[in-house]
């Protein structure tokens, strides 16, 4: 081998490593982790009153914070909420001091003891593509006046552009689990296990979340 074709050899390993590593830096810096935030204005859980005879009271409750996130592949991995306990409000009476009462009540130690507990936190350990495009089955854990039940339901991911996504969700969840009783006796309460048996165990709860997207550098 003469020294012309090997000085051509050495160049030419010299140009593929330089190619190679540059391939591989431009591929790390496409394939990134990211993540999508809570937009918190736009975002609400909605409610219907567990209540299994007369008026069933509905409203809303509002987040302080979420997060979901992405993996490189770009498939959603998992994700954390805050729930803000205090926002929890009734819209079925027309009447502002009626539906004081109800707020009362949901806020009281009978329901969601809000003062002891103002937030719940819903932590999303597994996002799973379902049968059907868009539906994914979330698995996570529900935690609601200190107890921690984990939660399954099947929930509407869409991206609605590269930086927007949007959760849709339908589920019920078992008052009983939360210790949500209206067992407790009070003045105005003198049969507190006949009026928990007038209320209904499943509570139906819709979601309705917008997240924008932010990469991690």
């Amino acid at each position: 081998m003469n020294h012309q074709h090997t000085i051509k050899l050495i160049i030419t390993g010299i140009l593929f490593i330089s190619i190679s590593f540059a391939s591989m830096a431009q591929t790390k810096q496409i394939l990134k982790p990211s993540w999508y935030k809570l937009d918190v204005k736009q975002s609400k859980i909605q409610w219907k009153g567990p209540k299994s005879v007369g008026n069933k009271h509905y409203g809303f409750l509002l987040l302080v914070a979420g997060i979901v996130n992405e993996g490189v592949n770009g498939k959603l991995i998992n994700g954390d909420f805050t729930l803000d306990m205090k926002s929890i409000r009734s819209t079925d009476n027309k009447e502002a001091k009626k539906r004081k009462e109800v707020d009362d009540m949901l806020a009281g130690n009978d329901f969601f003891a809000v003062a002891k507990y103002p937030t719940a936190q819903m932590r999303v350990k597994t996002i799973t593509a379902a049968a059907q495009k868009d539906n994914y089955k979330i698995v996570g854990d529900l935690t609601m006046k200190g107890i921690k039940k984990q939660i399954e339901f099947l929930a509407t991911i869409r991206k609605i552009t590269n930086n927007k996504l949007t959760i849709q969700a339908n589920l019920t969840i078992d008052r009983h689990a939360w210790r949500i009783d209206s067992k407790e006796k009070n003045e105005a309460n003198f049969f507190p296990d006949i009026r928990d048996k007038l209320i209904a165990d499943e509570i139906p709860i819709s979601l309705t979340l917008i997240l924008n997207k932010i990469n991690i550098e």
